[in-house]
């Protein structure tokens, strides 16, 4: 079996004090043959050499993304270096990451494809979990990347994050310091992904929650039938931009990637995928969800820009996040973590649903941690985007990329 800890660093400007924090942490925790850490932390701890303090003091490697506020081994707060730590004997791994997405000729989706391959060709035992980290960046389509690995093993279930966090730090030229980071081995990335390949005697439990009915706005608007890749182009063969002006949605409205976690874009696109579903979705079907949220980010007169794919023939509805939709789905996924008596979870929350909450922005996490805490060795992070499969049976998992939703894989 698989036995998990969570070590908490609060030190993220000092390498060395933080180095030190590191080793008295290990001190009370026997390694099993073999150990993996995922890390949470702000890019101020990886600017600061803290991350390469840690990493050149760890006996197994770490890897993960930066990223925003997080509740870890009770603590909670925005500059915290979480590990959350997997050790076991029956526990095998492999970790790796992809080239520089931007600087390749190839695109994303080929180069998460030939890393994949190349990861699984190094590991002699057949994986039951996928983790996967990318950077959070325009123009990057983490969903292409997650289809690309489920064409080659349909069978295995991904999940993961999407880089978020804004660094205090400058560079040479005065200009901040890019937070979006992904972390593998020691090394940092701004344009490559991280996959990490796990093999061992586990189940892992999959849960995805977006919004409440009191969320919708406006529910199964219509169709998409036109779409490429993360733009929306027409809803029941109209213009997509001129089906949603009847909505309140006006044209020309634009916001940047990291705008979204300003929320200036509060509104969110809900596609139910399962009208049309491949799987035939039964008591064997794990998860068995196939609700996405899209965020808009720029409207047009040609089309509505998204941050992830949209699926043709998925019906759309609108939402907003409201504190209670976040609070009632974090409610709801508790619930199913603490039922499956699962020991660890990895959970991951879109910043989007924190900047609903308002004037109580740690609220989730304090659920988290009033409710999980002492029961389950767990971190809930926020993060840029999140990765889960929507549905799961014995033979594929239908993987995706969700915006504004909070996703939890439970080890069992």
């Amino acid at each position: 079996m698989i036995k998990s800890y969570v070590i908490t660093i609060d030190e993220i400007d000092n390498p060395t004090k933080a180095a030190e924090i590191f080793k008295k942490e290990l001190e009370g925790i026997t390694l099993l043959s073999n150990t993996l850490g995922i890390v949470s932390t702000h890019s101020d701890a990886v600017y600061s050499g803290v991350y390469d303090a840690i990493c050149k003091a760890s006996p197994f490697p770490l890897t993960g993304i930066t990223c925003g506020s997080q509740i870890a081994n009770g603590q909670i707060g925005a500059y915290i270096f979480s590990i959350t730590l997997l050790t076991g004997d029956n526990f095998h791994f492999v970790c790796g990451h992809t080239e520089s997405i931007s600087e390749s000729k190839k695109d994303g989706a080929i180069l998460s494809k030939e890393r994949y391959l190349s990861l699984r060709a190094d590991m002699s035992e057949i994986p039951n979990l996928a983790l996967m980290y990318t950077p959070f960046a325009e123009n990057r389509f983490t969903g292409e990347y997650i289809d690309a690995i489920t064409a080659v093993s349909p069978e295995l279930p991904m999940f993961g994050g999407v880089a978020s966090s804004k660094s205090t730090y400058d560079d040479p030229d005065g200009n901040p310091q890019n937070g979006n980071l992904t972390l593998c081995g020691g090394e940092i990335f701004t344009d490559s992904a991280v996959i990490v390949l796990i093999s061992g005697d586990f189940a892992p439990k999959f849960f995805v929650s977006s919004f409440t009915e009191d969320a919708f706005l406006a529910e199964n608007i219509g169709v998409v039938t036109k779409c490429d890749k993360n733009k929306l182009k027409e809803i029941n063969c109209v213009n997509a931009t001129d089906f949603l002006k009847k909505f309140g949605f006006d044209e020309n409205i634009e916001s940047s990637y990291s705008d979204i976690n300003e929320g200036l874009m509060a509104v969110t696109f809900v596609l139910d995928c399962g009208i049309d579903c491949e799987f035939d979705c039964g008591d064997d079907c794990d998860v068995a969800n196939h609700v996405l949220s899209r965020a808009p980010v720029e409207i047009n007169d040609k089309e509505v820009v998204c941050a992830g794919i949209i699926k043709e023939g998925a019906h759309i509805s609108i939402a907003m996040s409201t504190p209670t939709a976040v609070i009632d789905t974090a409610t709801e996924m508790i619930d199913n973590i603490i039922s499956t008596g699962g020991a660890t979870a990895l959970i991951y929350s879109c910043s989007g649903r924190q900047v609903g909450l308002y004037t109580k922005p740690m609220e989730e996490l304090e659920m988290f941690n009033e409710r999980l805490t002492g029961k389950v060795n767990y971190s809930a992070v926020y993060t840029g985007g999140e990765i889960c499969p929507t549905c799961v049976n014995e033979h594929r998992a239908n993987n995706n990329e969700h915006n504004q939703t909070l996703v939890a894989c439970v080890l069992v």
